[in-house]
C-alpha cells in the first residue's frame, strides 16, 4: 500500500485532534489538595479592610521584633534618611551546635 502525502497529512491530522482532545479531557481531571487558596471571597470588602487594618500592628510589631533580634539596626537611620552603613549581624552565642 502506497501511502500519499495527502494521506499522510490526513492521518497527522488525526492524531493532533486526538492529542488535543487528551488533553484537553486530562486538564479537567479535579486535582488533589494543592497550596494555592480559592479565590472564592465570602466577605466584603469593608470588613477585609477592617480585618488586616487592626491587625497591621501587631504584625508590624513581630517584624520589628524579629528583626531587632537578627540584626543590629542601631545608626541605619540618621534622622529621615538611611544612612550607608552595613547592616551587622548579632551574633548568635547563645545557639549551641552539635558536632
Amino acid at each position: 500500500m502506497k501511502l500519499t502525502t495527502r494521506k499522510i497529512r490526513a492521518m497527522l491530522a488525526v492524531v493532533g485532534v486526538l492529542v488535543l482532545v487528551c488533553l484537553a479531557y486530562a486538564q479537567q481531571e479535579q486535582r488533589g489538595q494543592t497550596s494555592y487558596m480559592q479565590v472564592d471571597i465570602k466577605e466584603t470588602f469593608a470588613s477585609i479592610m477592617a480585618r488586616m487594618t487592626k491587625a497591621k500592628p501587631a504584625i508590624e510589631k513581630e517584624h520589628t521584633d524579629l528583626l531587632n533580634a537578627r540584626y543590629d539596626l542601631a545608626g541605619v537611620y540618621c534622622g529621615s534618611a538611611p544612612c550607608f552603613t552595613p547592616i551587622r549581624q548579632k551574633s548568635f552565642d547563645f545557639i549551641e551546635i552539635e558536632k
